[in-house]
């Protein structure tokens, strides 16, 4: 799979406001999206359902749920080097498969969607359901 992380399927988006409890922002209360300068992680639909098509054939998007084929799930990926300088709570997003009480964080480049590099790869699900990279923009 080569595709961009641009792609609507995988409603990308930057969030902030992390707190001790779990929750965070996508979007700001004036529903403005989270700016890469302001993102202290990532959230996007997994790509371990990209690609299923709906009753007709067509590319289907996660938010159809008439056959009960919506999105798998999400990912939620925590920045080791968030842009906006705030460090996430350390008990902040998933844990590790190996150690539930180790929370991961990802080294993160770029200036935004199109061009996000996260190190290093991405391992999602237990067992893996998606591994891979996402690379200048584009998850492989």
């Amino acid at each position: 799979m080569n595709v961009k992380l641009t792609d609507p399927w995988f409603d990308a988006a930057f969030f902030y406001g992390a707190q001790p409890d779990g929750s965070c922002r996508l979007h700001h209360p004036d529903g403005t999206p989270t700016l890469f300068s302001e993102a202290q992680g990532l959230f996007l639909w997994c790509p371990c359902g990209y690609g299923a098509l709906d009753k007709d054939g067509a590319l289907k998007f996660p938010l159809d749920l008439s056959l009960n084929h919506g999105r798998p799930h999400g990912v939620m990926v925590c920045f080791a080097n968030p842009p906006c300088g705030i460090a996430l709570p350390p008990d902040f997003g998933p844990t590790s498969k190996g150690d539930k009480s180790r929370h991961p964080r990802w080294n993160v480049g770029g200036t935004g969607l199109a061009d996000l590099t996260l190190s290093p790869s991405v391992d999602v699900g237990d067992p893996s359901c998606w591994h891979g990279h996402i690379h200048q923009g584009e998850i492989t």
